[in-house]
C-alpha cells in the first residue's frame, strides 16, 4: 500500500506541473493564432481534456455496449459541471468579470437540451449527424470572439516565438495529463479496494472523477494564473464537447443503445446541475466557499442516486 501511496502522489505531482506547462504553451498559441481566451479554453483545452470519455465512448460503442458511453459521457457531464467546478473554486474563488464566460454558461443551459434528440424516432446516424451540427455551430461561434491582445506573462521552455515548438509541448503536456489521470485513478482503485470499499462504490466515484481529473487539474492551474476564461472555458467547453461532438460520433458508429427511463433520469440530473451553474454565473457571478460546497453536495447526491438505481 506504501508503493501505491508514492506512486499517487508522483502522478498527482505530474498532473499538476503539466497542467501549468499546458496552460502556458495555450496561451502562446493563443497569441500568436489570434485566438480569444474562451476559444482557447474550449478549442485547444476542453477537446484535449475530453478524450478520456472519447476513449470510453467509442470503445464502447465498438463493443455494442452503447449504453455504458452515454452513460459515461452525461455522468462526466454532471462531474465536470458539479465536483470539477466546485473544486476548482473552493481552491481558488473567483468572481465572473469576463462577458464570455457568462454567454458560455448560457449556451450550455441551452445545449443540455440536444440529448433530447436521442428520444426522437429517428435512426441513429441521423441523430449523430444532428448533434455534430450542433457542435459545428459552437464552434463557429467561439472562435468569432476578441482576440488575446495582451502576451502571456509567462513563457514556456521555447520561449513565446516558436509556434510549433509550443504546439509540440502543448500535446505533450496533455498526453502526460491523460495518462497520469488514467493511473491516478487506478492507483486509487487499488487503494480503495485494500481499503475494503465495495465494487458498486469504487465505480460510482472512481469512474465519473477518474475522466474528469484532466479538466479538473488544467482548470485549477488556469485559475491559479488568474485566467479565469481558460478555466471556466474548458469545463464547459467539455461539457458541451461530450453532449455534441462525442454523443454524435456514438450516432455514426452505431445506435443509441440506452433506456429511455435511465436517459431522462440522467438528463434531468444534468439540466439541474446546469440550471445551478447558470444561476451562480449569471446571477451573483461570485463563485466562492458556498457555491463551491454546494456543488460538490449536489455530486453526492447524484453518487447516491445513482448507486441506488444502478445507473453506473
Amino acid at each position: 500500500m506504501i508503493e501505491l501511496i508514492f506512486f499517487l502522489i508522483v502522478f498527482l505531482a505530474f498532473l499538476a506541473k503539466f497542467s501549468n506547462i499546458a496552460i502556458d504553451a495555450a496561451l502562446v498559441l493563443a497569441h500568436k493564432l489570434k485566438l480569444n481566451k474562451t476559444a482557447v479554453g474550449f478549442l485547444l483545452l476542453s477537446v484535449s481534456t475530453s478524450l478520456p470519455e472519447l476513449v470510453i465512448a467509442l470503445n464502447s460503442t465498438l463493443l455494442k455496449i452503447e449504453g455504458l458511453s452515454i452513460g459515461n459521457l452525461i455522468g462526466a457531464n454532471i462531474a465536470d459541471l458539479t465536483l470539477v467546478l466546485g473544486a476548482t473554486i473552493l481552491v481558488t474563488p473567483t468572481i465572473i468579470r469576463r462577458r464570455e464566460v457568462v454567454k458560455l454558461s448560457r449556451i450550455l443551459l441551452a445545449v443540455s437540451l440536444a440529448p433530447l434528440i436521442l428520444l426522437l424516432p429517428a435512426p441513429g446516424f441521423l441523430k449523430g449527424i444532428a448533434l455534430l451540427a450542433v457542435f459545428a455551430a459552437f464552434f463557429h461561434k467561439t472562435m468569432q470572439g476578441k482576440p488575446i491582445e495582451e502576451k502571456p506573462v509567462e513563457k514556456t521552455l521555447f520561449g513565446d516565438k516558436n509556434v510549433f515548438a509550443n504546439a509540440a509541448i502543448f500535446l505533450l503536456s496533455i498526453a502526460v495529463i491523460i495518462v497520469s489521470s488514467f493511473l491516478v485513478a487506478a492507483i486509487s482503485s487499488k487503494l480503495a479496494a485494500q481499503a475494503g470499499f465495495s465494487d458498486a462504490f469504487i465505480g460510482a466515484t472512481l469512474v465519473a472523477i477518474g475522466t474528469t481529473l484532466p479538466e479538473l487539474s488544467v482548470s485549477i492551474a488556469a485559475l491559479k494564473k488568474n485566467e479565469q476564461a481558460l478555466a471556466l472555458g474548458n469545463i464547459f467547453g467539455s461539457a458541451i464537447v461530450n453532449l455534441t461532438l462525442i454523443l454524435g460520433l456514438i450516432g455514426l458508429l452505431g445506435a443509441y443503445a440506452i433506456s429511455a427511463s435511465t436517459l431522462v433520469t440522467l438528463l434531468v440530473l444534468m439540466w439541474l446541475s446546469c440550471a445551478i451553474v447558470w444561476y451562480f454565473i449569471d446571477g451573483s457571478r461570485k463563485l466562492g466557499q458556498r457555491e463551491g460546497i454546494t456543488l460538490i453536495l449536489f455530486f453526492l447526491v447524484y453518487l447516491l442516486l445513482a448507486v441506488q438505481m444502478e445507473l453506473v
